[in-house]
């Protein structure tokens, strides 16, 4: 295999195990539906109660999500499962690192210039385009006094294996 599928119980007072791992070459939506509440179901079994459950944006991951919530209109706010094998329902969310990373991409991938797929637009009408992003970054390299003194080339000119790495988007989408 050339993954691992890890699933990792954290509890509400930080105590924190993994309890099963499985080598992989890429675990399909249908294999990690039945591994998944299989857990919760042993989980439950020993006394631990699932509230909730935290993924990267991976496409099985979505799909999974899809599968377990339904394909209703209102899942991009109703993100709640029923088990199937315990009386207890399942949040089921994404790592904010990796929904940030995800954000980001799609910025990189916004505006006017031959290379942009698409041109973000907010409700209110307003444009959010990646060069936005550079101009600033260019300004603040040029200023004496440079309020970002983290960000680098890397964060706003990422080949492709660096716009994988959720640090750079981070770093660029924080609150400095």
């Amino acid at each position: 295999g050339t993954h691992v599928l890890q699933f990792l119980f954290l509890g509400i007072t930080g105590f924190r195990f993994p309890f099963a791992h499985f080598v992989t070459d890429g675990v399909q939506c249908s294999e990690l539906y039945s591994n998944f509440w299989k857990a919760v179901q042993y989980l439950w079994t020993y006394g631990f109660t699932v509230l909730y459950t935290c993924m990267d944006g991976a496409v099985c991951n979505r799909s999974f999500m899809h599968l377990c919530c339904g394909d209703n209109s209102d899942l991009k706010y109703n993100f709640v499962s029923v088990s199937p094998t315990t009386p207890q329902s399942v949040i089921m969310t994404m790592d904010v690192f990796h929904v940030l990373k995800k954000i980001r991409n799609n910025i990189i991938n916004s505006g006017i210039k031959s290379n942009c797929t698409r041109n973000l637009t907010l409700e209110n009408g307003n444009v959010i385009q990646w060069q936005m992003f550079i101009d600033c970054y260019k300004w603040d390299t040029q200023n004496s006094l440079q309020l970002h003194q983290k960000l680098t080339n890397e964060h706003f000119f990422p080949d492709n294996q660096q716009k994988m790495r959720n640090h750079l988007a981070e770093e660029v989408l924080n609150s400095e």
